[in-house]
């Protein structure tokens, strides 16, 4: 991606590492290719089907399998997600300028998308989404282009993880190009993760869950492996997160007097990462371990 690219990557301690942004990644779309064939199910249904796929994983043994879960796709089909998160990444590494506003970003992005739907390209694409991608091709205002409160979806989510990946300096308004990747101020970074949220989903819990995930990942990059222990229990790392997403909300109101109103909603946000073991660091600092 050359020099100027790669400076585009947040370079807190733990993703000095070459291969940080692409395992990050590599994870995203596995997750995403395991879990598209129950998506929605109930965590009964997720079980059983956890079951039936270790097999297939292990020992190859794929007979009944694609009849019993979902057979429209092959084994290991991934997303739009992971569709749409490859567009985010490439549109953000591409752009021509190391200072992007997130307007510039969020039509950037709407035009990768558009045209991979135009060509028929995207895999599960989920009504919202494609009711977005419909507006987009026929040239509404860029603030109409996600589908309405409501209809929310995990899209933007997923898209969340990228931009925590992302060097915050990119986003500064002042346009300063950090060649060490490190800043402290991420207020513009949260910015353009919610814009580019809107792209697709205007709904609020679709755009606040987009930003939990965001402030998570740069939290966990912020450390080393061996200093993951220092996440603490589940239950301080999700206060922490969610007190920056407050942080961020309340900004956003008091600049524009208007915008997310995060209380109402954050307990029900914070529920989808509260399935993870308790020991948060132990559980990062086993995977790293095992590459």
């Amino acid at each position: 991606m050359g020099t100027s690219s790669t400076s585009r990557l947040a370079r807190d301690r733990a993703s000095d590492r070459e291969d940080a942004v692409s395992g990050a990644f590599v994870g995203l779309a596995v997750g995403d290719a395991i879990g598209l064939r129950v998506e929605g199910n109930l965590p009964s249904q997720c079980r059983a089907f956890a079951k039936d796929l270790k097999p297939c994983l292990t020992k190859g043994i794929t007979k009944g399998f694609l009849k019993k879960w979902d057979g429209r796709w092959p084994l290991g089909q991934y997303s739009d997600d992971t569709q749409l998160s490859r567009e985010l990444l490439l549109g953000i590494m591409e752009a021509p300028s190391n200072a992007l506003a997130e307007g510039e970003l969020a039509m950037r992005y709407a035009k990768r998308i558009a045209a991979l739907y135009k060509q028929s390209k995207i895999v599960g694409c989920g009504m919202a989404t494609a009711k977005a991608l419909t507006r987009i091709i026929k040239g509404v205002p860029l603030e109409n282009f996600g589908s309405a409160e409501g209809l929310a979806g995990n899209s933007p989510s997923v898209r969340g993880v990228i931009m925590g990946l992302i060097n915050p300096a990119l986003f500064e308004k002042e346009g300063r190009d950090h060649q060490d990747g490190k800043t402290t101020d991420d207020t513009c970074l949260l910015s353009a993760c919610a814009a580019q949220s809107r792209v697709t989903h205007r709904d609020p819990y679709s755009v606040l869950c987009a930003l939990v995930m965001c402030i998570a990942v740069r939290c966990i990059l912020s450390l080393e492996a061996g200093e993951l222990d220092a996440l603490g229990s589940k239950r301080s790392f999700l206060r922490s997160v969610g007190a920056r997403l407050e942080s961020f909300c309340d900004a956003e109101k008091d600049r524009e007097g208007k915008g997310l109103e995060a209380k109402g909603r954050l307990h029900t946000i914070l529920n989808c990462l509260r399935s993870t073991g308790d020991a948060l660091g132990t559980s990062f600092d086993k995977a790293l371990g095992q590459g």
